[in-house]
């Protein structure tokens, strides 16, 4: 008992840094901007840039650190396809249609997906307090992300941009399904630099470089860049690699990792004086009431095996 708790504590610690480090993204989205890089470049150089400096790491690990089962390698292909390249697309779709914070909301529909597969592919059991967690944790990003208003962006095609947010939802979803997965039989860093692989290969053709110019590239834009890369994709999406082992309940991953808004308004709020209201207030802490929930209360063990 006591050393599933020490699990429980170690996968929430890890997956709480993950979201507070994809918190960052925002920040060096107002830098990739001064160069004219549209959403889908953003993404591009940013998983580049992970996957590089993740690189650089494995080959002073040795060549070993290379090395997958065939059943990594297809993880990181489902992972990398799923949760970087159509998740880019999906959720870029859906910030064009309908705004960030309205996107932001939709994308957090995360949990419900994860319960349901999780529920399908480790019969793990969807109780009460894991609902009640779940359902807190959406209207919290919900509260966060707008303030309590929504702005459309456009009145056109409104239905097909709540499709792609909610596409983008279940996309971020099997994050949690997958690495629990593919982390019990290969090394989480081997593990997500595959994935950023396979993810940079089809954000390279949805991005489609070879059509557009990056104004007044310099050494600057490779610093960010690699930061970008580091920082908010490569530290985290391995944080949540190595938590998502010793993560009993798959279908908990998103709720932890939704501290990602709760640090997105903070760095807001400190670094470009963005606005912080009651509403808002209101939804970290209901993001942070869900996470107490679920890290402190007694949660039925899932079947995963």
């Amino acid at each position: 008992m006591k050393d599933g708790r020490n699990d429980r504590n170690l996968a929430g610690i890890c997956i709480l840094a993950a979201g507070s480090l994809w918190g960052t993204t925002g920040i060096f989205s107002h830098y990739f901007d001064y160069y004219g890089m549209d959403s889908m470049m953003k993404g591009l150089f940013r998983v580049s840039a992970a996957a590089i400096a993740m690189m650089v790491v494995m080959m002073l690990r040795g060549k070993k650190s290379f090395v997958m089962t065939k059943r990594g390698y297809g993880i990181a292909l489902i992972q990398g396809l799923l949760t970087q390249s159509l998740f880019s697309w999906c959720y870029f779709t859906a910030i064009e249609r309908l705004g960030m914070a309205s996107s932001v909301v939709l994308l957090y529909t995360s949990p419900v997906f994860a319960a349901i597969i999780s529920r399908i592919i480790y019969k793990e059991k969807i109780t009460r307090k894991k609902m009640a967690a779940m359902a807190i944790t959406v209207a919290g990003c919900a509260m966060t992300a707008t303030g309590g208003h929504f702005h459309f962006a456009g009145s056109g095609a409104m239905g097909y941009g709540i499709l792609m947010g909610v596409m983008a939802g279940f996309c971020y979803s099997t994050l949690s399904i997958t690495s629990t997965y593919g982390t019990r039989y290969d090394d989480p860093m081997a593990l997500t630099f595959y994935t950023f692989i396979f993810g940079v290969a089809g954000l390279f053709f949805m991005a489609r470089p070879w059509e557009k110019t990056v104004a007044g590239p310099d050494w600057k834009l490779v610093v960010i860049a690699l930061l970008s890369g580091i920082v908010s994709a490569a530290i985290p999406y391995f944080a949540y690699g190595y938590g998502s082992r010793y993560l009993k309940n798959p279908s908990l991953g998103p709720v932890y990792s939704s501290v990602e808004n709760v640090a997105a308004a903070l760095y807001g709020l400190i670094l470009f004086h963005e606005g912080l209201n009651g509403v808002k207030v209101l939804g970290i802490c209901l993001i942070i009431l869900s996470i107490v929930i679920i890290n402190y209360s007694p949660v039925e063990p899932g079947r995963v095996k």
